[in-house]
């Protein structure tokens, strides 16, 4: 490897850990709900210190790291009941969720009409089931329906993936 390459290695690992810093405090920013005071200005600059259309090919991985980040609590301890953290977390965390369906759309629109239609009614199905699926849950705190959702959404990715591999044979 020459100089250039570890320079840009190092520089990519720099960039990496300050994304990492932004989606973490954005994760706990959104799990403190109500609890920290936000300040525009503040706001502006955690946009700005995203670079803002070089974050657009991260978003979906950030927004990833976020919806882990609301999976588990800050601190874990015996007396964690993560059912009551879930659901204090659920509508945040799915929002989230809807919005990835979003933005993979956006980005496979973003590639040309040519690209869109390319990949088939499965790929509508699937970004109109996952944010419907998505935008329940954020709404509803049944239980039964955050189950089914776990399930099925688990159940269609296994397929979706299996569907994606038969073609790429």
């Amino acid at each position: 490897m020459d100089a250039f390459s570890y320079v840009s290695y190092l520089t990519s690992v720099i960039i990496a850990l300050g994304l990492t810093r932004l989606s973490t405090g954005v994760g706990r920013v959104l799990q403190a709900q109500g609890e920290v005071k936000l300040y525009w200005p503040h706001l502006v600059w955690t946009l700005n210190g995203s670079f803002f259309l070089f974050m657009f090919v991260l978003l979906s991985p950030s927004i990833a790291f976020v919806l882990t980040v609301l999976l588990f609590p800050e601190e874990m301890h015996e007396a964690i009941d993560l059912k009551q953290h879930f659901f204090k977390n659920s509508r945040r965390f799915f929002m989230l969720g809807a919005a990835l369906t979003l933005i993979d759309l956006a980005d496979t629109w973003l590639k040309g009409w040519d690209h869109l239609v390319a990949q088939g009614i499965q790929c509508s199905v699937t970004i109109a089931v996952v944010f419907t699926g998505n935008l329940i849950a954020a709404i509803t705190k049944r239980a039964w329906f955050h189950g089914f959702f776990a399930l099925f959404f688990l159940v269609y990715l296994l397929r979706f993936i299996t569907i994606n591999l038969s073609i790429l044979e």
